[in-house]
């Protein structure tokens, strides 16, 4: 008992304004408000200022921008970005990029049908990665018993491609390697945004219509 209470302690952790729930600081998104009284996705968790932690989740942080969380919290007007999702999104993805960029480097992946196709028959992998807009027939063709991960509802095969300085990557297989944790964990982090999100395949989330974000931003800017 004592062993599990030391491994909860090196968790750090913090609260959701929106929940209420204790939640390790890694699965919630913190925001910071600028000198400027601007509201910023700190994704890296670095930037100076109070936090104000919100569950990496889009039904969540959409609840929390209707709600007028955020400005209740710091009890002043800010200004919030109405595209302020994506940019998230954006942001993530591009560290699930550069993830797989740093893993190229290292020397821990295969790209192209055949060649991933090739390794698979005598050599297990970590993780294959598909391109969004890749060819269901074809991607069916590559799987197999032997595969323990599998990511193909985040990038598309132009995104793969400029890792690897081509037009276009639809398969890309990851090696053993540290790598695969960050990777699927900011692939899944990533999903969590999307609307609907993949994972889950329950309801589809409320939608962020124009007149609501324009709405946010007339509040905001008063």
């Amino acid at each position: 008992m004592k062993k599990v209470r030391k491994n909860l302690k090196k968790v750090a952790v913090r609260r959701c304004l929106v929940t209420g729930s204790v939640i390790g600081k890694a699965h919630l998104i913190r925001f910071v408000v600028s000198p400027s009284r601007n509201l910023i996705a700190d994704i890296d968790q670095k930037l100076p200022g109070r936090g104000y932690w919100i569950k990496a989740d889009r039904e969540v942080i959409v609840k929390a921008l209707k709600k007028n969380i955020f400005t209740k919290a710091v009890n002043h007007s800010i200004s919030i970005d109405p595209n302020i999702i994506d940019i998230i999104q954006t942001n993530i993805k591009q560290k699930l990029i550069n993830q797989i960029s740093l893993s190229r480097k290292a020397g821990k992946t295969i790209f192209g049908f055949e060649k991933v196709k090739s390794y698979l028959i005598k050599n297990p992998i970590g993780l294959l990665i598909q391109a969004i807009d890749g060819s269901k027939k074809e991607k069916n063709r590559i799987m197999g018993k032997s595969l323990p991960k599998l990511i193909d509802n985040c990038l598309t095969g132009e995104e793969l491609g400029k890792i690897f300085g081509r037009e276009k990557v639809i398969h890309c297989a990851i090696l053993q390697s540290g790598f695969i944790e960050n990777i699927v964990f900011n692939a899944n982090r990533l999903n969590n945004l999307k609307n609907p999100v993949p994972q889950y395949g329950n309801a589809e989330l409320s939608s962020l219509d124009t007149k609501f974000y324009r709405k946010l931003s007339g509040k905001n800017n008063e």
